[in-house]
């Protein structure tokens, strides 16, 4: 039986590893921080702690528990502060959650951007995203009007006693603009169709988490030395 050659075999194993996306930001809100930090473990960037803009009590995050059960907490927006009715109206009120990455070498190749969101029961709620690429001048991704029928929860993927909460995935891999770049911020934008003026319910985000494509020379120079090892032993005479 013919051996594979040394140069197919490190084709294979480079473009295995080049199938794994690498995390670069990733947000849970079930600690106590009022600026939860990035539980991403990546070497060559730094995420900064997740914000909120200016029109969303008065720039502190909240939080949202079901039931206020421990351990089941997101990130909300109550009903009183999501003045918006629309895209255009939200921008102004800077209604936002916000996260920035930074490369401290190398640059950012952007996969994907995804997160679960969620909202009061039988309240009608969107959300948006823009970015810094273009001064978050447009909107790259929308849920949509969206509700939960019960339980507004959005920890995981099964809140207790509700519904599974909705589950976004941008694509960014497919759009030069997010190729290369030394840092990036998201905005998530949101509003809602309530009318209530109570701090309560409202739009509410989880696992919020960000990957890019690990870059070809890093994957390329573990691959080499692979190549002469591999080489090497084809070459060794046989007993």
């Amino acid at each position: 039986m013919k051996k594979p050659s040394a140069l197919l075999l490190m084709a294979c194993l480079t473009g295995g590893a080049m199938s794994h996306a690498a995390m670069v930001a990733s947000y849970q809100f079930d600690g106590g921080s009022a600026t939860p930090a990035s539980s991403d473990t990546d070497p060559d960037s730094t995420a900064q702690a997740f914000g909120v803009g200016s029109g969303i009590n008065g720039g502190t995050l909240r939080y949202s528990t079901y039931n206020s059960t421990t351990g089941t907490r997101s990130a909300a927006m109550f009903t009183a502060e999501t003045n918006g009715t629309d895209e255009t109206s939200t921008v102004a009120a800077n209604d936002y959650w916000t996260f920035t990455v930074t490369t401290s070498t190398g640059v950012l190749n952007l996969d994907t951007l995804s997160f679960n969101h969620g909202s009061s029961v039988n309240i009608e709620s969107t959300i948006f995203i823009r970015s810094s690429v273009d001064d978050f001048a447009t909107t790259i991704y929308t849920t949509g009007a969206y509700s939960v029928s019960s339980g507004g929860g959005v920890n995981g993927f099964t809140p207790p006693g509700g519904t599974s909460p909705h589950l976004a995935v941008i694509n960014l891999a497919s759009n030069p603009d997010y190729q290369g770049r030394t840092s990036i911020e998201f905005r998530l934008y949101g509003f809602d169709n309530s009318s209530t003026t109570a701090d309560t319910g409202g739009v509410r985000i989880d696992n919020v988490q960000l990957t890019t494509i690990p870059e070809p020379s890093i994957l390329l120079s573990a691959a080499i030395p692979l190549f002469f090892i591999i080489r090497r032993r084809t070459h060794l005479p046989s007993c």
